[in-house]
């Protein structure tokens, strides 16, 4: 039996040159990145900035409307503020929820004290008491309506968490 020479990587590489110090037919063995990895997160953004901006246009509205009736922030506001919550936090996704809980609020208070600072003209002169007299019922007028918004949030996420419990049940069972 003639023993036979057996070829060792380097004469290999020397024979096929530049080519061989990449993986020979890489992409036949390792699939390369999915083309879909992206396009979910893409389409769940699309998605959700018609719900954003009809939340914010539905807040903004119902403290035009409020102050247009001339009785300040009340119960059009409240219910706007509750219905736009529901809308924002069904617009955002699991790993973003929180921001549906804790958001609400800041943003009525902002939507609020810029509505009344626009429709009530007292507020415009006067002395350190009267504004913070005036501060303090900005605060009264739009606390229903973050105690409304942060009780519609709550109610989308258990909903959605029920939700989510029960389909993981049927797919599972």
């Amino acid at each position: 039996m003639a023993a036979r020479r057996t070829e060792t990587l380097g004469e290999a590489a020397g024979r096929q040159g530049a080519r061989s110090r990449t993986a020979p037919r890489a992409s036949a063995r390792v699939p390369g990145p999915r083309s879909g990895r992206g396009a979910p997160r893409d389409t769940r953004v699309r998605a959700a900035r018609p719900l954003l901006l009809g939340a914010g246009a539905l807040l903004v509205a119902g403290a035009v409307a409020d102050e247009a009736r001339g009785t300040g922030l009340g119960w059009v506001f409240t219910l706007a503020a509750a219905l736009a919550a529901a809308l924002a936090t069904l617009a955002c996704s699991r790993a973003q929820s929180w921001w549906a809980f804790a958001l609400p609020p800041w943003v009525i208070a902002v939507a609020g004290l810029t509505a009344q600072l626009l429709a009530d003209s007292s507020a415009k002169g006067g002395n350190a008491a009267t504004s913070m007299t005036t501060a303090l019922h900005w605060a009264n007028d739009t606390f229903p309506a973050m105690v409304a918004a942060e009780t519609s949030a709550l109610a989308v996420l258990t909903f959605r968490t029920v939700r989510s419990r029960r389909y993981r049940r049927a797919v599972h069972a």
